[in-house]
């Protein structure tokens, strides 16, 4: 008795099993019957349940070919017995069964017998299924068993042979049959089906477990154990995920809430009856017999209340979780082995106590408690809490005990520890909130290079993580050792940082922005007011009132490639507001800014030589138009000043050639600015790349989809640099002018481009001959496929793109040109589209960088042509570049 108790909850027990070593393709032929949510065929002949889960994943890790054939419970325990089948699923161990099976030392679950009444049947002990019609399963152990308790009764029944339980309750409910045995399992899963009444009669507990033929495959057996052992120690394995799918839970971790009261409770009234029936029948069927008969009757009936009160007990104590047995007013009448263990007193000690005493250490009931919520509800409940006792938080449960006359007389609480899974979900929690901060700022800022926009878009996303009134950028500059502010906030207004002198970072002592820029990591200040006293400074900015003054601080240092650039700093009015784990959001957090900062200003820096270079042209070109026009009026009144003219031209070429010097320098800038933006772009690719191939299974789907975003940023990133490289390089590079047959322009233009044309599906068309032109045939087929990829990539949704090419001569020239029926452009942005960074359309509608028409008309004017677009908006597009015509050669190559 005392092994049917203890393996009745063996779900709870965890062992710690190395991984399993895989057989090779092993074909192994498995028993199935209908039992669900056990085991049983799906409407589509599908084998589903719970067995089937475990099963599955031990095939696979073992390498076995699992083979599911169904059969009728009688015929499978034959089939079994004579080697037909190498393995039988949710199957009873029994003494007597193991005389002819082999079994899993494992079990799975924990199941018993449970009689179910046709409604109005009037049958609440086993006594009143004396003279009833009786449905069963022929050979189930729980039909075995409860035909020795009736037997011992002296109760005599008819037997009605089922199929399997579901035929049980079928009969049962049509009224065929008075009352029917099922597992108990198989009844809360499908009892609700069927117009049946649930009887507090229940017997016979057993182990499920898998089986084999005698004295064969017990490697198969001995595999099982190992991954049933693994999968039973991890409360997040498949093990219990599967018994939440069938089951809603760990279902052998308690008793149903009629079980106590039915053994323990009613216990004793159920063998009253059944000795006061077995009197009276013995007073009506034999009065002659002697009392020494009756006197051994009633002690055969004290003995099964013992044996049925010490297997209760047993099952009370083998509960894995502390587990109480209380009265309406929450004092304890029952504590098992597991609650003594929790709380460090005895079993005996706990008897009479206030649960809320024990477990929380209140005077009165703790809010949420479920036992008073179970109060009003009538139901189990259940809630997450706090114990101190316990030392952790657990899930309690609290299932109501009712009377005959609907009076609350006991409550079984039920404390699991959950301490480990509610750390685990905190810590993923925050995980995740890294992540989102990090994805959704990376995202922000790689949509812009304006510094303003970059300072705010810092503090939107910092504050939204971290408690930051005030918050800080500063910059700081390695030679003079000086920290200049450059971005201030207080409660969300911005100061004016031009009143801030420069920090000098190489004082004494060395802490606060000091330590931090001088170590390259984090310094947190817990109290600023102790910090001021003892230095002396002033530790808050504004001019706010005492309670509006500065307590705590935390200064991150920005590092880009190995070097500190500036410092990231957020002040909270609490003392000892940012933790350990704020700190280590705040560190990718200050590089990503420092990063998007860098560039902003790389890109500021460029806009500045720019807007330079064109005032200088400005200049020089009103001082040229000048010149020229006083010398014209001084050539015709005095020719005597031709020679002042001629210095001036002089000077004037020497100015030009100064102009494209600059100009020429300028662009080299600007490449060498384009490619140096590469190595932090990679790293910043590089990480999140890192973090999908290392980190994947630590990732949820949203996790793994905001390290995608990053990824994506950076690449789009890239293809703008790669873009203003190839722009950089029409403007810098020598281009020596030849004819250039258009047919083999085009035909590069689309071999290059046919896996796109092919995954578009996209119809090209190019009516030929084309004739040759005077260019740079490098350059001009960089300028066709910018065009004719456009035409594919800008159509409507669900558009196939319709491309045509054709050439023709116009006077000295030749005019070719790429239609497309794609969305088309409105008049007034026909010139705009053609310079550089200029896009009509967002990144999500039409992917690009906004540089290809800028190459376009960039690289047709150094070959000294022109470009152009004639389009309607949804009328799709005509592009056309105009060269040269080539001069009359021989045949082309």
């Amino acid at each position: 008795m005392k092994r049917w108790g203890s393996l009745a909850l063996l779900l709870l027990v965890a062992l710690v099993l190395g991984p399993s070593v895989l057989l090779a393709e092993r074909p192994v032929r498995v028993g199935i019957y209908e039992n669900e949510p056990l085991v049983f065929t799906s409407a589509q002949g599908k084998p589903q349940g719970f067995y089937v889960d475990l099963l599955e994943h031990v095939a696979q890790q073992e390498g076995w070919q699992v083979e599911y054939v169904w059969c009728q419970w009688p015929d499978c325990l034959a089939r079994l017995e004579q080697g037909d089948l190498d393995l039988m699923t949710a199957i009873a161990y029994s003494e007597a069964r193991e005389a002819r099976f082999d079994f899993t030392r494992e079990t799975v679950l924990a199941n018993w017998g449970q009689v179910y009444a046709h409604p109005g049947a009037g049958i609440e002990s086993v006594l009143d299924l004396d003279g009833r019609r009786l449905a069963a399963v022929p050979d189930d152990i729980y039909t075995r068993g409860l035909s020795d308790i009736l037997a011992r009764f002296g109760v005599s029944c008819q037997v009605l042979p089922a199929a399997d339980y579901g035929e049980v309750l079928h009969l049962v409910e049509a009224g065929q049959a008075d009352a029917g045995i099922v597992a108990r399992l198989y009844g809360d899963q499908h009892g609700a089906k069927y117009d049946v009444d649930r009887t507090p009669i229940l017997c016979c507990p057993v182990e499920l477990r898998f089986a084999a033929p005698k004295g064969r495959s017990a490697d198969l057996l001995a595999a099982l154990d190992r991954h049933l052992a693994a999968l039973k120690a991890d409360p997040g394995s498949l093990y219990f995920r599967s018994l939440d799918r069938w089951l809603g839970g760990p279902r052998s971790a308690g008793l149903p809430d009629w079980v106590p009261r039915a053994l323990a409770l009613g216990g004793a009234a159920v063998v009253l009856l059944a000795g006061g029936t077995l009197y009276f029948r013995w007073q009506m069927r034999a009065r002659t017999r002697h009392l020494q008969a009756e006197i051994a009757r009633r002690e055969q009936v004290e003995e099964g209340l013992r044996r049925a009160r010490h297997e209760w007990e047993e099952i009370f104590q083998a509960i894995g979780h502390p587990t109480l047995i209380l009265d309406p007013e929450h004092r304890i009448l029952a504590a098992n082995r597991a609650a003594a263990q929790a709380t460090g007193q005895p079993e005996q000690a706990l008897l009479g106590a206030l649960c809320y005493h024990v477990f929380h250490g209140t005077a009165e009931p703790p809010a949420g408690c479920p036992l008073e919520r179970m109060r009003v509800s009538g139901v189990l409940e259940t809630e997450a809490m706090e114990m101190e006792a316990l030392g952790g938080t657990y899930l309690v449960s609290c299932t109501p005990v009712w009377d005959e006359e609907g009076h609350l007389q006991r409550v079984i609480h039920i404390a699991t520890d959950i301490t480990a899974r509610k750390k685990a979900e905190e810590a993923l929690q925050k995980r995740e909130r890294e992540l989102d901060v990090l994805s959704r700022l990376g995202y922000a800022l790689a949509q812009t290079l304006d510094l303003p926009r970059i300072y705010r878009t810092a503090y939107d996303h910092v504050r939204e993580a971290v408690d930051c009134p005030v918050f800080g950028i500063s910059r700081y500059d390695p030679e003079s050792r000086a920290l200049q502010a450059e971005y201030m906030l207080e409660d969300g207004q911005e100061l004016d940082v031009s009143q801030l002198p420069p920090l000098r970072m190489d004082v004494e002592p060395t802490r606060g922005r000091a330590k931090a820029i001088a170590t390259g990591q984090p310094e947190v200040v817990r109290d600023l007011v102790a910090a001021a006293q003892a230095d002396g400074q002033a530790v808050y900015l504004g001019v706010g009132s005492e309670e509006r003054i500065a307590r705590s601080a935390a200064y991150v240092p920005m590092v880009v490639q190995g070097q500190v650039t500036g410092l990231l700093e957020v002040q909270s009015y609490r003392a000892d507001a940012y933790t350990e784990e704020d700190i280590a959001l705040l560190i990718p957090v200050a590089n990503l800014i420092g990063l998007a900062i860098e560039n902003g200003r790389l890109f500021a820096e460029v806009q500045g030589y720019t807007r330079e270079l064109e005032e200088r042209v400005r200049e020089r070109t009103a001082e040229l138009e000048e010149r020229v026009a006083e010398a014209d009026r001084r050539r015709r009144a005095l020719t005597t000043l031709l020679e002042d003219l001629q210095a001036a031209n002089r000077r004037l070429a020497a100015t030009t050639h100064r102009l494209e010097e600059a100009n020429q320098e300028l662009e080299a800038f600007a490449y060498s600015v384009s490619h140096d933006l590469r190595a932090p772009l990679r790293a910043v690719e590089g990480f999140a790349q890192a973090l999908l191939e290392d980190y994947t299974a630590n990732l949820d789907p949203t996790a793994q989809d905001f390290a995608q975003r990053i990824v994506a940023a950076a690449q789009r990133m890239n293809a703008l640099i790669d873009d203003l490289l190839a722009y950089s390089r029409l403007s810098r590079q020598e281009m020596r002018l030849s004819p250039v047959p258009l047919d083999r322009v085009v035909e590069t233009v689309l071999e290059g481009l046919a896996p796109e044309i092919q995954e578009r599906e996209a119809q090209v068309t190019v009516e030929g001959p084309l004739p040759a032109v005077e260019g740079h045939e490098t350059t001009l087929v960089q300028v066709v496929t910018n065009l004719v990829d456009n035409a594919l990539k800008f159509v409507a949704p669900g558009t196939r793109p319709q491309v045509r090419l054709w050439a023709e001569e116009r006077d000295e020239g030749v005019r070719l040109w790429v239609e497309d029926n794609g969305i088309g452009i409105a008049p007034e942005h026909h010139e705009r589209i053609f310079h550089i960074f200029e896009r009509l359309h967002g990144w999500e509608a039409f992917p690009g960088t906004g540089v290809g028409l800028a190459i376009v008309r960039r690289g047709v004017e150094r070959m000294g042509g022109r470009a152009g677009v004639e389009s309607e908006v949804g009328k799709g597009s005509r592009f056309w570049v105009e060269l040269k015509k080539a001069e009359a050669t021989g045949p082309s190559p």
